[in-house]
């Protein structure tokens, strides 16, 4: 009977330890897919015992930090919060040097302007002509959205 019990509780606590690891994973995916949104303080503070092991066994270091970047390249690469943010402003600037050449119309340039800004949620620090201005402005209007 006690050992019964005794192998329950090691098995529980297998289960238990596992699941933490597996779900440093999570969090370190999550971390780069949320971005700034991320609690990282509290995932730093959750997941501290596994960085101390990290920091003093060799052989768990490498166990560690290769099944991160196995959870990073399997669930994050690509989809990540930079990498988004990088891809949404080369389309910014693609738009800008399309509509340079005058391939199209300012009010089509406004409208993928104002979707950087509002999904990448950042300022659009790049110089507008005139009618690129008054068009972006005019779609963020129709959207809702105060400039």
């Amino acid at each position: 009977m006690a050992a019964g019990l005794l192998l329950r509780w090691v098995a529980f606590a297998a289960v238990a330890v596992a699941l933490y690891f597996l779900s440093s994973g999570l969090s370190y995916v999550a971390m780069y897919v949320v971005g700034r949104g991320f609690p990282s303080r509290l995932a730093s503070r959750v997941y501290a015992p596994l960085e101390w092991l990290a920091r003093h066994s060799s052989a768990f270091n490498g166990m560690y930090h290769a099944f991160l970047q196995w959870c990073y390249r399997r669930f994050a690469a690509g989809r990540d919060y930079n990498t988004r943010n990088l891809r949404a402003y080369n389309s910014v600037l693609s738009t800008l040097s399309v509509y340079e050449s005058k391939k199209i119309s300012a009010d089509a340039a406004a409208k993928v302007l104002v979707d950087y800004v509002i999904k990448t949620q950042l300022p659009l620090n790049v110089p507008l002509d005139e009618a690129l201005r008054m068009a972006f402005t005019e779609e963020m209007r129709l959207r809702g959205r105060p400039q």
